[in-house]
């Protein structure tokens, strides 16, 4: 598929004394390096699909996995005269959510040098493991998950290869990566789907049908995953946005300028769930031609990677530490970077009703859930808290083969 040329997100941070009170994240237009892992045709990788899952209803089951990096609790349940997060507050309204999913890591659980940061959480939340087998402590820090990836695989290698499914992932580091631009440096890989399923030389994936590298656009990463959905006809996707946790850094979490950015994010994922219903057919008075979408059955899930607090010195998202230029991080404090939100929520012509989440829900519920959702028999206490009892797979029965 070729690819529309979109604009690359260029950050602009104020002075070094100060961020500016009104920072944002602004389009531009860049000449874009190729390849950009462009989406295939939908028809010749589908015959090597032959099966697709389907639930109790007989509807094909689908899931889109929303990863908003940096999607702090704070203020998200706060109401405000706009009324922001529309989407979101629908998706945890109608379906199941908290916002005290635990992020596992961090000193408690790793020692001193483990923090709760990028890599550590997508890991968590990919492999269905913790830290104490991921050994992914800190960004960066990918070692023992690049020789251990057969051991640890993510979700989406799973489904691509144990249930021969169609996958996808779109987003930016640590997630996707570039890793053609870091061999030609004379580097590995560091983006945690390209440590497990890029093949060097030929630019393949064993992993994924399609990839996008977004370099934190937001914009390219809506684009290409309705991309995915629509044309794909993508069993699994995965979508990382990362603009959120860029504000929440300059401004803070929960700050004007955080909530700003959600704000957007959140109506990105609403055109994405607009385009899943309004394919060719959906919308159409005929019945007949609304049938492609009531018969799937569709799990949309929302979660991040870390949460967030503001730094000495940040006042309402003014004021950034002198010279430092930041004011909001995550790293070690307990009961606000290691809480995200997790949201489940089903549509479709045959949408099934979710089961209610059981406490303690975590980042490690994700991969079982998807994966249940999908069909796998992988035993439903891979990568539980040893704290917490096995088999808490949070929704409807496992689906049968077709």
């Amino acid at each position: 598929m070729q690819m529309l040329a979109t604009g690359l997100a260029s950050l602009l941070a104020g002075s070094v004394l100060g961020c500016a009170e009104d920072w944002s994240i602004t389009e531009t237009l860049r000449p874009r390096v190729e390849p950009l892992g462009s989406l295939p045709a939908a028809p010749a990788v589908r015959t090597a699909r032959a099966q697709r899952p389907t639930g109790p209803s007989g509807g094909r089951r689908r899931v889109w996995l929303v990863g908003i990096d940096g999607f702090s609790p704070i203020d998200f349940g706060l109401r405000r005269k706009t009324q922001p997060y529309k989407t979101l507050k629908q998706l945890a309204h109608e379906g199941r959510s908290t916002l005290d999913a635990r992020v596992p890591g961090g000193p408690a659980d790793c020692g001193e040098g483990a923090v709760f940061e990028s890599a550590p959480g997508w890991a968590n939340i990919l492999t269905g493991r913790d830290c104490r087998e991921h050994r992914v402590l800190r960004n960066g820090d990918t070692s023992f998950l690049r020789k251990h990836s057969a051991e640890l695989p993510t979700l989406l290698a799973t489904a691509h290869r144990e249930l021969g499914l169609v996958t996808a992932a779109v987003g930016g580091d640590p997630i996707v990566s570039r890793p053609e631009a870091t061999q030609v440096a004379g580097l590995e890989p560091s983006g945690l789907l390209a440590i497990e399923g890029f093949v060097p030389g030929g630019g393949a994936w064993t992993n994924l049908d399609a990839w996008v590298y977004t370099q934190g656009d937001d914009a390219l990463a809506e684009e290409t995953t309705i991309a995915a959905i629509v044309e794909l006809d993508a069993d699994l996707v995965f979508t990382h946005f990362d603009e959120v946790d860029h504000i929440g850094h300059m401004h803070g979490y929960g700050s004007p300028g955080w909530a700003k950015r959600l704000d957007r994010t959140d109506e990105r994922i609403g055109r994405v769930l607009a385009a899943i219903r309004g394919r060719p057919g959906f919308a159409a008075q005929d019945a007949s031609r609304r049938l492609a979408f009531e018969q799937e059955d569709w799990l949309i899930v929302v979660v991040s990677d870390h949460g967030g607090h503001d730094t000495p010195g940040c006042q309402g998202g003014r004021c950034c530490v002198p010279g430092f230029g930041r004011c909001g991080t995550h790293d070690r404090m307990s009961g606000v970077d290691d809480r995200v939100p997790f949201i489940l929520w089903t549509t479709g012509g045959r949408a099934t009703p979710l089961a209610p989440l059981q406490d303690p829900v975590s980042q490690l519920d994700v991969r079982p859930t998807v994966l249940a959702w999908l069909g796998s028999t992988e035993e439903a206490s891979l990568g539980r808290n040893k704290e917490a009892s096995p088999g808490r797979i949070q929704g409807a029965s496992s689906p049968t083969g077709s």
